[in-house]
């Protein structure tokens, strides 16, 4: 009887360990597959307009989408332009004139926060930048979605008077196409639309390699620039110079100009004809085929994949340089459209460097960044950054947005952030210290991660199912030894009883 028990009683432990076996078993299996198609979280930004006027309202929303039930948490930071004003936060917390800052420490769910500025009363192009983090992490990632806003100024137009184009200043350029040492004349057309634009000041830059032979009636030269200011009595009028390629020159050339009428603050690009192309005079076979061979050597590094044209003026010294304004620099970031063989003055850690566009190639342009020389090449949406004062951190970041005839709009702006170690073969080949900003790079390891966790999670798995089985295997055997034993017990009586 009391084996028929204890029979019974292991019976009962089978079933409870197998009941066991399948609820830890259902739970493994739900935790893995949750971990398995979960995807990241992520926060983007939706403006409501791109292109609006001064003073004007704008409406920018930020979505939290939670695509991963272990993010409870996050650090959201939205930097407003500078000038811009904040009417309504959207429940962040303000920090100084331009940060907006949401931080949720626990239970995170999807929300959309919407705030509301004013767009300031200067004209221009706008960045919109902001980062964030789930839970706590080691970097911030940048908001996704919308960034750029373009304001322009409202021309209040008198109803009494007709509408007027703005008075302005164009060029005309009597041969495009020249052989080297050949003369050219310029003509820059005054044209004064408003009764009120009395003045003007401009100036003309002409290229390096050129010389002034005829500066006409400029009002002052220096080397390569002409200067016009009139102080009162402004009248259109169209002023003629003279300018000679030298002997030496060969490419396209730019010839770049500035001008401002009555009490305006901004320059205004002298719109017009601007490059000549210079053929070169034809020397030696010799040395004319040196040349050819140096340039196609160029051209195959610079195009490799690309098979695109390059186009670079062999002048070597810049044409002029840019002063950026230091605040925009270190906030926002500076944008401006720069011409061919010009640069950006910058300050950074309290010395001055240059950045300088000086190749087309394609779809992307050549970069040099001084004082220490790193040349690069970036393509047009691609972000690069630099170690331009060479201290082992990033301290320059360099956006191409787009690249025409009449040059390459870049955003340049001040950060700081410590180069991280690796491998010598993946440093870049234009210059040390240069990262490109690759999200691939990012998602690939991330995925390297997530798969070394579905490994360790598998392997866990078969060691609870391994240890289980062998539980089991155990106490049937267990089972049998008991049932083995009760019957050999069971004949023995039966002989006892016989032989009594």
């Amino acid at each position: 009887m009391k084996k028929d028990r204890a029979i019974m009683g292991c019976s009962i432990i089978l079933v409870l360990m197998l009941i066991a076996l399948l609820f830890f078993s259902s739970l493994f299996i739900k935790e893995n597959y949750i971990q398995l198609s979960s995807e990241d979280s992520i926060i983007t930004r939706t403006i409501s307009e791109s292109d609006i006027y001064t003073e004007d309202n704008l409406t920018i929303k930020i979505e939290v989408l939670i695509n991963n039930e272990n993010d409870t948490s996050y650090f959201i930071e939205e930097i407003v332009p500078e000038g811009w004003n904040i009417t309504d936060n959207g429940g962040a917390q303000e920090m100084g004139l331009n940060t907006l800052i949401w931080n949720v420490t626990e239970n995170a769910e999807n929300i959309n926060y919407t705030y509301e500025v004013v767009a300031p009363n200067i004209s221009g192009e706008y960045i919109f930048s902001g980062s964030y983090y789930f839970n706590i992490t080691e970097g911030s990632i940048d908001i996704l979605g919308e960034n750029f806003v373009n304001v322009t100024e409202i021309i209040t137009i008198d109803e009494t008077e007709n509408e007027t184009i703005p008075s302005n200043v164009t060029r005309l350029i009597s041969d495009n196409s020249i052989s080297a040492g050949d003369l050219i004349n310029v003509e820059l057309k005054i044209v004064i639309n408003n009764e009120n634009d009395t003045s003007y000041f401009i100036e003309e830059i002409v290229p390096n390699d050129w010389e002034i032979i005829d500066e006409g009636s400029a009002d002052s030269s220096d080397s390569n620039i002409l200067i016009w200011n009139l102080t009162e009595g402004a009248v259109n009028i169209t002023y003629t110079y003279s300018a000679e390629s030298s002997e030496n020159a060969e490419g396209d050339y730019d010839f770049i100009g500035i001008y401002r009428f009555g009490n305006a603050t901004e320059d205004i690009t002298i719109s017009g004809e601007n490059r000549v192309n210079v053929e070169a005079i034809e020397e030696d076979s010799d040395s004319d085929d040196d040349s050819d061979s140096d340039d196609d050597s160029d051209s195959d590094d610079d195009s490799d994949d690309l098979n695109i044209n390059v186009h670079e003026s062999n002048t070597q010294e810049w044409i002029t340089d840019y002063i950026v304004d230091e605040n925009i620099f270190k906030t926002t970031g500076y944008r401006k459209k720069l011409p061919l063989k010009t640069r950006f003055k910058v300050k950074i850690n309290e010395e001055y460097h240059y950045i300088g566009f000086k190749q087309v190639i394609g779809d992307s342009a050549r970069i040099e960044i001084t004082s220490d020389p790193i040349e690069d090449v970036i393509k047009i949406g691609d972000t690069k950054k630099y170690d331009a004062s060479g201290d082992g951190y990033y301290d320059l970041e360099v956006t191409l947005i787009s690249l025409d005839s009449n040059g390459a709009d870049f955003i340049i702006k001040e950060i700081y952030e410590k180069i991280p170690e690796e491998p010598e073969e993946n440093i870049s080949e234009e210059g040390l210290g240069n990262e490109s900003i690759e999200t691939d790079d990012l998602s690939q390891n991330d995925t390297e991660d997530l798969g070394h966790e579905e490994i360790d999670k598998e392997s866990y798995s078969w060691i609870v199912i391994s240890i289980v089985t062998g539980i089991l295997l155990v106490a049937v055997a267990i089972f049998f030894v008991i049932k083995w034993k009760s019957e050999q017990d069971n004949k023995k009586r039966k002989k006892k009883s016989k032989k009594k």
